[in-house]
């Protein structure tokens, strides 16, 4: 695992199937600057920053509040140059997607 947070940094799109069968298009941005991890979960509903912003052995976590629940996230650098995505709904539902990079406002294929 990558101790160096850099490679997660940029905007990732992917495309969440929920427990219901319903797709949810979500876009996860990742800032990282000297010090600061700054994350912006993105989906139709809006945008919000995450709390508790941790990084450490190569994960990313932290947490999506919504309505007054807290919702954790990981995210994680896979092997083939894309992010995986999980969040934790509550009640056992933890929900992944892989997250493909944009560049200039197109998504990268690897």
């Amino acid at each position: 695992m990558s101790s160096d947070p850099n490679g997660l940094a940029g905007t990732w799109k992917s495309i969440m199937q929920l427990a219901d069968g319903s797709l949810l298009p979500i876009s996860v941005t990742i800032q990282v600057s000297p010090g600061v991890i700054r994350v912006i979960l993105s989906s139709q509903s809006g945008s919000v920053d995450a709390d508790n912003v941790v990084f450490a052995n190569g994960f990313l976590n932290c947490e999506q509040t919504s309505d007054g629940n807290h919702y954790p996230v990981q995210v994680k650098m896979r092997p083939d140059g894309n992010i995986d995505v999980s969040v934790d709904f509550g009640s056992g539902q933890i929900n992944s997607c892989i997250g493909t990079r944009v560049v200039d406002g197109r998504v990268v294929v690897l």
